[in-house]
């Protein structure tokens, strides 16, 4: 049985990868695993200076979820910008707007 596929218009005819797109990938899954490993480490400090705080043992490690809260918040606006002005370029903008949010604290 031939399967016949339909092809979007606009997409090249002949895709090869390069270093570029492997890095794009590779930034991707970092970015998820990134963020929570960075946050780990100050943990026990936020706790002492927020110490006053009621409840703050709970509170503090809630931080380290709220990268995911946010794209799981963001996922169906983001899934529908995607639709509209493509998938890579969706993909490149959030990863500088995650670098420049990542490096604003510097």
């Amino acid at each position: 049985m031939h399967v016949q596929t339909e092809r979007r218009t606009g997409a090249p005819a002949n895709r090869e990868a390069n270093v570029f797109h492997a890095f794009i990938l590779l930034s991707t899954v970092i970015c998820g695993t990134l963020a929570p490993t960075v946050i780990g480490p100050v943990l026990p400090e936020m706790q002492r200076h927020f110490a006053d705080v009621a409840g703050i043992e709970t509170l503090v490690p809630v931080v380290v979820t709220m990268p995911m809260l946010v794209l799981g918040a963001l996922a169906m606006v983001i899934g529908a910008i995607s639709d509209k002005v493509g998938r890579k370029r969706v993909l490149v903008g959030s990863l500088v707007l995650y670098a420049i949010a990542g490096t604003a604290p510097l």
